[in-house]
């Protein structure tokens, strides 16, 4: 599961041919959860409210890029590693 982006202790991935609709996952010490691209929006899992802001506003900035991250895994192709929040 490629690595597109570490934010503190919260690593956002992608699996290659994954199920609809495009999202992404957030790994945590506490286990993982789902977020959808468009919208961005918490599919499965739990993510602390401060987490959970994090991701979204993060995810919101960069919605286009992991649009196209999700496109490229989806032709077999690796993905581009993403900006954390400054």
């Amino acid at each position: 599961m490629p690595e597109i982006c570490r934010i503190g202790r919260l690593v956002i991935t992608m699996w290659p041919n994954d199920h609809l609709p495009p999202h992404f996952h957030v790994r945590h010490a506490r286990g993982e959860a789902m977020v959808g691209i468009d919208p961005v929006r918490l599919i499965e899992g739990r993510l602390r409210p401060s987490d959970r802001r994090t991701i979204v506003a993060w995810a919101r900035a960069h919605r286009v890029e992991l649009q196209a991250d999700w496109d490229l895994l989806r032709s077999g192709k690796r993905p581009h590693r993403i900006a954390p929040p400054r």
